[in-house]
């Protein structure tokens, strides 16, 4: 085997270096694959978290609704906002870390718009903006005054 090695060293070392770099490229392969992995996998736990967090609000809800002293001095509508403002934030989020596609994004950012025709709902927000991160707030304050100008001037 020394012999042939030695004979066709050019040959060995070219077969050497060419099994040096498909070793690098499945090695770069598979980590881009457990990366992917990863990413799907925290992406997953982070909706099963947000959806969670829904299930927990709306359980809070109907425990302040069967039990108004723990309602916080909100009223069920207000609530109800409270909860629909919260889903929003999620929704955002989950947008900006792009978890959630720009058609969905547009599609929930009309629900907004629906939600934010209703007085109690700008009422709600007005109280409640100042916890909410300054991008978030922005994008509903953009929706409720398009709202508001078209509920003024009318549609078109």
């Amino acid at each position: 085997m020394n012999e042939w090695l030695k004979r066709n060293e050019p040959l060995a070392s070219w077969l050497q270096g060419f099994g040096v770099v498909v070793a690098l490229f499945f090695g770069g392969f598979q980590m881009s694959e457990t990366r992917k992995a990863l990413d799907a996998s925290t992406t997953a736990n982070e909706i099963a978290l947000r959806t969670r967090l829904s299930e927990v609000l709306m359980r809070i809800n109907e425990l302040s609704i069967e039990h108004p002293e723990l309602s916080g001095g909100y009223s069920s509508v207000q609530r109800l906002h409270l909860i629909r403002i919260e889903y929003l934030f999620q929704v955002y989020n989950m947008h900006s870390e792009g978890v959630l596609s720009e058609e969905r994004f547009v599609a929930e950012e009309e629900y907004l718009k629906w939600i934010a025709t209703q007085d109690f709902f700008r009422e709600t927000w007005r109280a409640t903006k100042s916890q909410y991160p300054r991008g978030f707030a922005k994008w509903v304050d953009t929706s409720v005054a398009e709202i508001k100008a078209t509920l003024v001037t009318g549609p078109g």
